[in-house]
């Protein structure tokens, strides 16, 4: 295959599995309603590696606690940054 006919997938890697995201068209959604096949094709030789498709997220989400937490960290972390920088502003004005 040349470089011409083919272009790079974003995907998401973790060293033991890489993951992509696919969005069917409108048509293709129907096709696939009403009985149509999912194809999976492969470039890769006279093999076929191991793959997968799910229809469901393959990444584990967050407890809500969780996500809760990493949001008031998050917060947390933006509101010492104003402090510092309003200390910094201080400090300027003070030594002006």
């Amino acid at each position: 295959m040349a470089e011409s006919e083919c272009q790079s997938l974003p995907v998401w890697c973790d060293g033991k599995q890489c993951v992509s995201a696919w969005k069917p068209s409108i048509r293709e959604r129907l096709n696939i309603l009403f009985g149509g096949n999912v194809w999976l094709g492969v470039l890769s030789g006279n093999t076929q590696p191991p793959v997968f498709i799910s229809g469901e997220t393959v990444f584990a989400k967050a407890s809500i606690k969780a996500r809760f937490c990493a949001l008031f960290a998050q917060v947390k972390e933006s509101i010492i940054a104003m402090l510092k920088s309003v200390k910094g502003g201080f400090k300027k004005v003070i030594n002006f």
